[in-house]
């Protein structure tokens, strides 16, 4: 009778293992799918942005950042 229950808990257990494994997979397929999707919108909003706004844009960015220095001249 013990071997019985304990086999039942150990079929149990694979069984939710298993289950567990399924659902991580299909978790995984569906945001790489979503990602997909969102790469591709983005890229096709990319190509409408205005190219002066951009570069505007990256101008106050770089700004903002500083002045770089070389690693080379740091030492």
């Amino acid at each position: 009778m013990r071997d019985l229950i304990w086999t039942l808990i150990v079929v149990w257990l694979v069984m939710r293992l298993i289950d567990l494994y399924r659902a991580s997979v299909s978790r995984k397929t569906t945001s790489q799918s979503a990602g997909s999707t969102y790469q591709s919108r983005s890229s096709q909003q990319a190509t409408y942005q205005d190219p002066e706004k951009l570069k505007k844009a990256v101008r106050e960015h770089v700004n903002r950042e500083g002045e770089y220095v070389d690693f080379e001249e740091v030492k």
